[in-house]
Order: structure tokens, then C-alpha cells, then sequence
């Protein structure tokens, strides 16, 4: 395949199958391709580092989460361990993939004097101007323009060790990953954040890493890159929704807690 970093891929996205794209796809496949948007045609387009009038667009498909169909009562799962390991889990081409790509993303990264999560951020501020206000910019403001000390950059650097955290044990999102991303979602309820903390921001935010990763990577980067990625981000997105949620439905006393299984249920 021609490399990312001038072409551009098409994922044809039915209701629950994918037309084309994949000859073989397996279970693992359509979830990611799932991920993405549920329109029905989806361009993401990896840009050149040299163009910055050329923005890759990738939408993700909203997050899932367990439902119970019973009659009597809605039930929703809200925690980290609530998924089953295949679907939560990366196999271990995936996280190979994820562990040497996000290796040389940081040092293509460092190499300009910047951060991963700096293009990350400079990325969703072109893609949603109205939330520079939540990182303490002002609307003509460019994220070029902060200083070191600025509050923006400080959480630019806090995100780029979170993704380090994912990538560095993706082979262990369950155990090492998960109870740190849901955690950081709670923390995000009662701040100015949070009313920016919905799923369609989320998925945003999660399909700018993807497009950061393949942004820095140029030709090295691959459609398996991108799966892995998306794959991968799809579980954080999820997990730091669960936090949020449930430190919101927490405070509102709508949350009962089964401690035998570990799982939260917010009864609807």
C-alpha cells in the first residue's frame, strides 16, 4: 500500500460489516472498523508534516458499553474490569505494533522540540476552537503561541504521559492501564471540564492520537498502525468515560456497587 503520509484511506462502513477493505477481516477487525464513524463513508486522510492544510479526519464510532435487557430495569455497567479479556484485549501483533510505533512517534516527536501531546492538542483545537477556553486559551490564541509555563502545555505534557502509560503496557490495558484512565475521568467531573467531558469529544479526542501518531510516523506508518491505535484507543476512551460517568452518577447517589464482582451499576 502507498504510504499514509500522502494518500488517503477509505473506510466504507456499513450498519454491522464492513463492504471492502479487509479480504479476511476477523473479530478484531470489525470492532476497530466499527470504531470508526457509522456514517457511511469515512475519509481519513494522514498528513504531511510539511502541509498543515491537510488535516486527517477520522471519526470513531460511539462507544459501547454492557446493557442488560431485562424488562423490569435498564442496568449499565461503569468500571474497568466490566469487559470481557477478548474484548478488551489487544493481540500481540497489535501491541508490537503500538510499542515500536509509539517508540519512534516520540522520538520524530522530540525531535521538533515538542511533545506527542502537544500535536495532539494542536490538532483538536483545529478541529473544536471553542475548547481552547477549557484549556485556558483565548479564541484568536494558537497553542505556538503559550509559553512553557502555560496551563494548556502543562496538560499537554500530562496527556503524552498518559499515552506513554497505555503504550508502554498494552499488553496489559486490564491491569496497569485501566484503573489509572478511569480515575482520570473521575477527576475530570466538577471541573471546568467537565461538561466538555461528552463521548462525541471523547471519540475526537481519541481520533486525533491516531491521526498525531500517523502525522509523526509519515511513511513509516501503516493501515496496521492505524488499526492498532484505534483499537487501543477505543479502550481508553471508553474507560475515561466510565470514570467520569460514574464520578457524576456517584454524586447524584444513583450508583450501587456489587463488591463481589467489582462491577457498578447505575439502575435506570
Amino acid at each position: 500500500m502507498s504510504p499514509l503520509k500522502y494518500v488517503c484511506l477509505r473506510l466504507r462502513i456499513e450498519k454491522d460489516l464492513p463492504s471492502t477493505t479487509l479480504t479476511h477481516p476477523t473479530a478484531a477487525s470489525l470492532r476497530r472498523m466499527q470504531f470508526l464513524s457509522s456514517s457511511s463513508a469515512t475519509n481519513m486522510t494522514a498528513r504531511s508534516l510539511d502541509d498543515p492544510r491537510s488535516i486527517a479526519d477520522l471519526q470513531l464510532k460511539p462507544l459501547s458499553r454492557a446493557k442488560s435487557h431485562s424488562p423490569l430495569k435498564q442496568m449499565r455497567t461503569y468500571s474497568y474490569r466490566s469487559l470481557s479479556s477478548e474484548e478488551n484485549a489487544l493481540d500481540k501483533t497489535a501491541c508490537e505494533l503500538i510499542k515500536t510505533s509509539w517508540h519512534e512517534t516520540t522520538l520524530k516527536a522530540n525531535a521538533t522540540g515538542r511533545h506527542f501531546g502537544y500535536f495532539v492538542f494542536q490538532r483538536v483545537f483545529q478541529k473544536d476552537p471553542t475548547l481552547k477556553a477549557v484549556f485556558g486559551l483565548r479564541p484568536e490564541e494558537e497553542i505556538s503561541d503559550l509559553a512553557d509555563d502555560h496551563e494548556c502545555i502543562r496538560h499537554t505534557k500530562i496527556f503524552t504521559n498518559i499515552i506513554h502509560l497505555a503504550a508502554k503496557n498494552v499488553d496489559e490495558l486490564e491491569p496497569q492501564v485501566a484503573p489509572a484512565i478511569f480515575k482520570y475521568g473521575e477527576r475530570h467531573y466538577n471541573t471546568k471540564a467537565s461538561d466538555h467531558m461528552t463521548e462525541e469529544n471523547v471519540r475526537m479526542v481519541c481520533a486525533q492520537v491516531v491521526c498525531t501518531v500517523c502525522d509523526l510516523l509519515g511513511d513509516e506508518a501503516s493501515p496496521q498502525h492505524v488499526e492498532a491505535w484505534i483499537e487501543m484507543m477505543r479502550y481508553l476512551g471508553r474507560k475515561l468515560l466510565d470514570g467520569h460517568e460514574y464520578a457524576k452518577l456517584t454524586a447524584k447517589h444513583r450508583i450501587s456497587i456489587n463488591r463481589n464482582d467489582h462491577h457498578l451499576f447505575l439502575m435506570l
